[in-house]
């Protein structure tokens, strides 16, 4: 039974056709479907791992800014350099800077002879106070 046949087989063969492409379509508007919300869910993943990225960005960016801020400046604060300088010329009756007790959070003695350097190396660029 060919379709070239006339009569009921050549009709039911037609039918047989659009059921099929009935259930195709069916078939790929579920796909249409699934791949709708797996591109939805990578978009909001997307703009998640955006927001991620800014977020990083700018804390690199911020702890980049301290970095350069704490290497321009290696020397301690101005007001514990200003309490280690001697008063007079020659330094008077005060105790030495490498002697005396640092006031900061130094606690190593590795730590107090490199704050003692830099003090030393601070001295000099002073002009003396009458």
């Amino acid at each position: 039974q060919t379709p070239l046949q006339s009569g009921q087989p050549f009709k039911f063969s037609i039918l047989e056709i659009c059921d099929r492409i009935k259930e195709e379509f069916q078939f790929l508007q579920a796909q249409y479907h699934s791949l709708k919300l797996e591109c939805e869910k990578l978009a909001s993943e997307k703009t998640e791992m955006q927001r991620h990225y800014v977020m990083y960005y700018e804390m690199s960016y911020g702890l980049n800014i301290e970095m350069h801020k704490q290497s321009a400046s290696p020397s301690p604060p101005e007001s514990l350099v200003e309490e280690e300088r001697p008063s007079g010329p020659g330094g008077g009756g005060k105790q030495r800077a490498d002697e005396k007790e640092p006031s900061g959070p130094y606690e190593s003695d590795e730590d107090k002879s490199d704050y003692n350097l830099v003090v030393d190396e601070d001295q000099p660029s002073e002009p003396p106070s009458p």
